[in-house]
């Protein structure tokens, strides 16, 4: 790739989104990603409820399940322990998981903890696997830090990411794609700019910065963007989560807001602000007396 940087490593090396796989279950009571599901707080990237309905069940409907032995990718998971959930809640006989991720740090970590595991260190633009590799597999929270579109192509772009999932997957396999998207074209701009307003005070960035590092799409587009790759669309599906609360996001992120300058009534004040600017374009609801944005995910469902 020359000097071209794919660019979830660098928000990988600043955020590290995935660090609480290996932490400890009681890091997630009040941890990052956690959301009422079905009247219960769950951790969504860590709660087998949820993987189960979000990654396991769509791969289970549409995989042929009369293949006992099939390849299982996780595209962009970090250290890797959602696959070994997924592979479990298949059922399917031998199920052979791969991780292919460009966190080098991350992929040690797995690869110790992991080792039924194959890694591979691999930017997801130029994916280091055979082409028709894979039966089933699945990409979430990875797709919007790449961009739709690319000046001078210096960094991949969503459609580069997919033109590679193609090539990887098998005819007839089943890709799962999750990312946070939009439900419309107000909501788009206004809920990246919510996000990023806040993310831009808690990491001391700007907020320009931090929407260079975000691409949310809306799902007509994503879909198609696989489509004219040669995807098919099975379904499509929004999940509605609601944010953490201020102070379960401090008491989360707090010694690291600090070293940004940034403090929980500071926080507080911002995403109140942020609320009455965007009150009339985004959905928000009340919980334990606080408003909460709504927030979509998107869901697509594909086959090759």
């Amino acid at each position: 790739m020359g000097d071209k940087k794919h660019l979830i490593e660098n928000v990988e090396k600043d955020v590290k989104p995935y660090e609480q796989f290996m932490a400890k279950k009681e890091t997630f009571k009040q941890g990052w990603g956690n959301i009422l599901y079905k009247d219960k707080q769950e951790n969504m990237y860590t709660s087998e409820v949820i993987i189960h309905d979000w990654i396991t069940q769509p791969i289970l409907e549409n995989v042929d399940t009369k293949n006992k032995n099939i390849k299982l990718v996780d595209f962009g998971g970090a250290a890797g322990a959602t696959l070994l959930i997924v592979a479990k809640q298949l059922k399917l006989g031998k199920v052979e998981c791969y991780n292919v991720d460009i966190n080098r740090v991350a992929l040690e970590r797995g690869q110790k903890s992991f080792p039924e595991i194959h890694f591979v260190e691999s930017p997801l633009s130029m994916i280091q696997i055979d082409d028709n590799s894979f039966d089933a597999g699945y990409s979430r929270f990875v797709m919007q830090y790449n961009p739709l579109v690319s000046k001078e192509n210096s960094l991949p772009t969503q459609a580069d990411i997919l033109k590679e999932f193609y090539r990887v997957m098998k005819h007839g396999s089943v890709l799962v794609i999750i990312w946070p998207g939009a439900r419309d074209n107000r909501e788009y701009p206004a809920f990246n700019e919510f996000s990023a307003t806040i993310q831009a005070y808690v990491s001391g960035r700007s907020v320009e910065e931090v929407l260079k590092q975000r691409s949310m799409t809306d799902t007509k587009t994503m879909g198609e963007i696989a489509q004219s790759i040669g995807f098919k669309i099975l379904t499509t599906t929004e999940l509605r989560t609601t944010d953490l609360s201020t102070e379960k996001y401090y008491d989360r992120f707090g010694e690291k807001m600090k070293q940004n300058g940034a403090t929980l009534e500071g926080l507080q004040k911002l995403i109140q602000d942020s609320i009455k600017k965007y009150s009339s374009t985004l959905e928000f609801e009340t919980i334990e007396g606080e408003q909460l944005v709504v927030a979509s995910l998107s869901r697509l469902v594909l086959s090759k």
